[in-house]
This record gives structure tokens, sequence and C-alpha cells, in this order.
């Protein structure tokens, strides 16, 4: 987060503003890392002072060998910054590629739109 924090701020002074970002924050591949509650929300915090939407990939999280502490960031956004996707074809079948999409009413209008 620290590192995100400071290119963020790199980028603010230079101008520029980054549109979104993208994060697989629970068992990502190939680590199986999963983000901390604190830096989930500390994600979102990012995400409202700098203006950008977070997507958020979670194929892996039916893949934990314990039950997840942490909650997934579109159950914590509270600003509609959070666009969740996640997937059947990891647990259902490898070859179908079925997914969705969790987001704001406007941004799904959009993206039906287009």
């Amino acid at each position: 987060m620290d590192l995100l924090e400071g290119t963020l701020k790199t980028l603010e002074s230079r101008g520029e503003k980054p549109k979104l970002f993208y994060t697989v924050p629970t068992c990502q591949n190939p680590s199986g890392v999963t983000l901390s509650q604190e830096r989930r929300k500390h994600l979102l915090e990012l995400a409202s002072e700098y203006d950008f939407l977070i997507i958020e990939d979670d194929p892996y999280s039916f893949f934990t060998y314990d039950p997840m502490q942490v909650k997934h960031l579109k159950s914590l956004d509270e600003e509609g910054r959070v666009i969740y996707m996640s997937t059947f074809s990891k647990i259902l079948s490898p070859g179908l590629r079925l997914g969705w999409i969790t987001a704001d009413e406007d941004f799904i209008y959009k993206l039906v739109f287009a």
C-alpha cells in the first residue's frame, strides 16, 4: 500500500490521474496471498482520495483452505468505486467461460450499452 500511495502522489504531482486499479485481493495467483482487511480499507480510502475505480477480480476465493477472514472490497464499498468480477470457470468447468460483474448501476448501464 505504501508503494501504491507513493505512486499515486507522484502521479498527482505531475497532474496525472489513474482511472482504475485492477487487483486480485483474495487468493492471488500464483502466490495465494490474500490482502488483509486493513489493507483493503486503505485501498478504498486511496481510491476515494485519488478518485479512481477498483476492479476486484475474484476467481479464486472458492479455493481457500480456511474460511475467509476478510470481506470482499465490494462489500466495503460505500461510494460505488468497486467493480466486482468473478467466474464459474474455476469451479464448474474450466472450458466454460462464464462470469459475472457486480457494480454501480450507472457503470453496468454503460457496460451494457458498450
